[in-house]
């Protein structure tokens, strides 16, 4: 008798295992992916209610995750996150207390602007995958511009000029409520929530090079990137537009880091 009751207890703790494993898969958990654009900064380390999240600091430039996937999965719930400096738990770069992660939901944090005055932007994802088309989204953390001296454009054929299936990230678009829509919104502040879509839409499944221009000159034409149907990217702008002032200007000078999303 006695073994037999070992034999169900140990049945029933192997199954209620399985059980938060199938609750772990399914979906229903919170995604969490973190960008560090601080100028002068230095890489960051992410904790969620006391468990540290990333496997690496986020250094300048980066996200955290990998290029396959930049979100990091926990359980949804009331959250406390801290951003410290790498390297030194105790500290706190910047904090979000009693955060909350609904089931399924995702985030992108933003950490942006420069030392002592870092700011913290937070993105609420909203995917609406299509078949037919890619979707992108814009951020412009670069310092020292707005919304109407930043140009970026993906460009298919350079040597054609300007066709149809060149894209405008940065246009200046308005929603119904005639509010200015987050395709290009910069320099939030720190408490704002946007729920950002990805709005501007491209069809064709290929490779596009990557021009920025700052006040009609350009400053970066060195990238490509491969678009893919039924995906979701967002591009943002980081860096200085005083990048000469820096000890290494060509780590500062604007470019665009760009994250598979979806």
């Amino acid at each position: 008798m006695k073994s037999l009751f070992s034999i169900l207890l140990v049945g029933i703790i192997i199954c209620s295992c399985n059980k938060e494993t199938d609750q772990v898969s399914e979906g229903s958990q919170a995604k969490l992916t973190v960008g560090n654009f601080v100028l002068n900064g230095i890489p960051v380390d992410v904790s969620v209610s006391g468990k540290l999240i990333t496997t690496q600091p986020v250094s300048f430039g980066k996200f955290s995750g990998d290029t396959a996937n930049p979100y990091t999965l926990f359980t949804p719930g009331f959250s406390n996150i801290k951003l410290s400096p790498a390297g030194y738990p105790d500290s706190n770069l910047l904090t979000k207390s009693n955060f909350v992660f609904g089931t399924a939901s995702a985030f992108s944090f933003f950490l942006f602007d420069s030392v002592p005055t870092t700011t913290l932007y937070v993105v609420q994802d909203l995917p609406q995958l299509v078949d037919t088309a890619a979707k992108v989204r814009f951020f412009n953390f670069v310092k020292g511009t707005d919304k109407d001296s930043l140009t970026v454009y993906l460009i298919r054929h350079l040597l054609i000029g300007n066709r149809p299936d060149t894209v405008n990230l940065t246009k200046w678009l308005t929603n119904s409520s005639n509010k200015p829509n987050q395709l290009s919104r910069a320099y939030a502040g720190v408490d704002d929530i946007d729920y950002s879509g990805f709005n501007t839409i491209v069809y064709q499944d290929t490779a596009y090079h990557i021009h920025v221009y700052h006040n009609n000159e350009l400053v970066d034409s060195s990238q490509k990137v491969a678009i893919n149907l039924r995906s979701h990217y967002s591009f943002v702008a980081v860096g200085s537009y005083y990048y000469n002032n820096f000890t290494d200007p060509t780590l500062y000078k604007p470019t665009i880091k760009v994250m598979k999303n979806y």
